[in-house]
């Protein structure tokens, strides 16, 4: 993913830092690098798994997903996967 920083500078993030650096408020995103028609959901869901608990709460505000505070890593996971 290409981010903007405060400073305007630009750089390439792999997903799950570039989603806690959007979380933190550091970062934007200027584009996103969309995989291959039909490996969507899978890679999604890949990507989720390997997540920190930190991503995965970024990823749910991102994605508008509610989430309790006293919920587990695997909890935020799950409601991910349905949602």
């Amino acid at each position: 993913m290409l981010m903007r920083n405060k400073d305007g500078g630009t750089e390439g993030m792999r997903y799950g830092p570039a989603m806690a650096a959007v979380a933190a408020g550091t970062h934007e995103v200027v584009n996103v690098d969309v995989p291959a028609a039909g490996s969507v959901a899978s890679e999604a869901s890949a990507d989720l798994d390997d997540m920190t608990k930190a991503e995965l709460i970024a990823e749910a505000k991102r994605r508008g997903v509610e989430l309790d505070d006293d919920m587990l890593k695997a909890d935020i996971l799950a409601r991910l996967k349905k949602a």
